[in-house]
């Protein structure tokens, strides 16, 4: 048989069978002409060949069974796990690109180290020679209720936080309207962050207090797009609840086994598959709960605290060292933006470095310090600066005469012109600044002197036929009386 012949009967190409020759599997007979003459035997030889080699085994392979080294069904069942395990990478490989697709990346800004960090780990699951175990389905409805309490708690507490650092709002004043906007915000702040943070971390924060994972029964983390579904199941079934509660006055119709809430939480089904809980979920649970339930109260009670106290605010920084006429002006203006409420009348004013004050846009009346029934207009202060321009010292006077006002004892601008100062100093905490405002707010109406830090403050004032209440100055209802108020208050750096 010539190679032309064998090329056709075997369908092997004459480079291949050719190559097959020189690495020792056929040995043709030569012809007195040169020519090879291949044998029945050497055909059935390559068609022995052409098969291993479709079954992906390898040359080195099939000269050792040709050589007897081996036996054919070593080869295949090795062969056989080989193919196995490729299959499961294919399979992880799949899974990865699904992620990749999932997660919308590009080119440009592809994760290369997260990726193959999960192929990584994929391939280190799928390598052990014994089946990975299947994670067990834990239940634990009211250890999951509180950390979906405390999910939502955290996420509607970063909304309540921008609410008072970026509108100066307080919780308490904001209203239903209010409490409702940030509850709506914190429910989309989560559909955006709990798909992310169960497929980067398998955990939420609330879950994480309570020591909860959500993972596939095989123990690989869900993707973003399951965990979003996951919530999207998880809010519409609520809400569908709650409807129903709302409209319905046969509440026995609901089917408690459908709703985590009013159903399997509160009535403590903890062998109930909920509608978002797919097959190939799983929870999982650590122990010490004692310790967990403490962190989850002191959080709530933190988060609470933070949200419904009204001193908590964002307070600007103010120019410290020594101050220009300039510089105190802008900390005089930093400071009641920062410090002042934010109803107070000093909020529509801000302070020139001549010491005058300009009207903003916003125009309110309010009642003038020590006066009554006048449009506000604040007192202007006297800034004082040494030779090299740094200011030394800061008053204002204050008088009323022949007036039947009654003069309120309001000490605000006193604590700004003050306070503006005081801040100033490099050591300042905000300890001196609340003292600062006792001292001068404990008797509206007394002379003080005193010194806090390297400021030194006195007020002096004078009297006269008027009766003093804690909080008012009452003119006399002496025919003959002639009532006087005098104000001067001193705020100095000493060195």
């Amino acid at each position: 048989m010539t190679i032309k012949e064998l090329e056709i009967e075997s369908g092997i190409s004459r480079a291949n069978i050719r190559f097959y020759e020189k690495e020792g599997f056929l040995a043709p007979i030569r012809k007195a002409n040169g020519y090879r003459e291949y044998s029945p035997g050497d055909l059935e030889l390559l068609l022995k060949i052409k098969l291993l080699r479709n079954l992906h085994v390898s040359l080195e392979e099939i000269r050792a069974l040709q050589q007897g080294e081996v036996r054919l069904g070593d080869t295949l069942q090795k062969k056989i796990d080989e193919l196995e395990q490729e299959k499961k990478n294919i399979t992880n490989i799949q899974e990865v690109c699904r992620t990749m697709r999932m997660d919308q990346a590009a080119f440009g800004n592809l994760q290369a180290g997260k990726y193959l960090e999960q192929l990584e780990r994929l391939a280190l699951e799928c390598g052990g020679t014994e089946e990975r175990q299947l994670a067990p389905r834990i239940y634990a409805p009211y250890r999951r209720l509180f950390a979906r309490v405390m999910d939502f708690i955290l996420m509607e507490f970063v909304c309540a936080m921008f609410v008072v650092f970026v509108f100066r709002e307080s919780m308490l004043e904001v209203g239903d309207i209010g409490w409702g906007a940030v509850c709506l915000c914190a429910l989309f702040l989560a559909w955006i962050m709990e798909p992310h943070f169960l497929h980067w971390f398998g955990t939420t924060p609330g879950k994480a207090i309570f020591g909860i994972r959500i993972v596939k029964t095989d123990g690989s983390k869900l993707l973003a797009a399951e965990a979003r579904e996951r919530l999207y199941d998880i809010i519409t079934t609520y809400l569908g609840a709650s409807m129903q509660g709302m409209f319905s006055l046969r509440t026995s119709r609901w089917n408690r086994e459908n709703y985590e809430l009013e159903g399997n939480y509160w009535y403590g089904n903890k062998d109930v598959d909920l509608p978002w809980e797919k097959h190939n979920h799983a929870y999982t649970i650590k122990e010490n709960t004692l310790p967990r339930a403490l962190l989850y109260i002191g959080i709530l009670v933190l988060s609470v605290w933070l949200q419904l106290n009204p001193n908590i605010k964002i307070r600007p920084a103010l120019i410290q060292g020594e101050l220009t006429a300039e510089q105190y002006t802008e900390n005089v203006n930093r400071f009641i933006w920062g410090y002042c409420d934010k109803n107070s009348s000093y909020q529509e004013w801000e302070l020139l470095s001549s010491g005058y004050w300009r009207e903003k846009e916003q125009k309110k009346n309010y009642t003038v310090i020590y006066h009554t029934g006048e449009k506000f207009v604040p007192n202007r202060l006297t800034i004082q600066t040494n030779a090299k321009g740094d200011v030394e010292q800061v008053s204002f006077t204050v008088k009323k005469t022949a007036s039947d006002d009654w003069l309120s004892g309001d000490t605000e601008l006193q604590w700004i012109a003050a306070g503006a100062l005081l801040g100033a100093e490099k050591k300042c905490k905000a300890k001196q600044l609340r003292q600062l405002e006792e001292k001068l707010s404990a008797d509206p109406f007394a002379s003080v002197r005193f010194t806090i830090g390297n400021v030194q403050v006195s007020r002096d004032i004078i009297i006269r036929d008027y009766s003093k209440t804690d909080y008012f100055l009452i003119p006399s209802g002496d025919a003959s009386a002639n009532p006087y108020f005098e104000l001067v208050f001193v705020v100095s750096r000493i060195k």
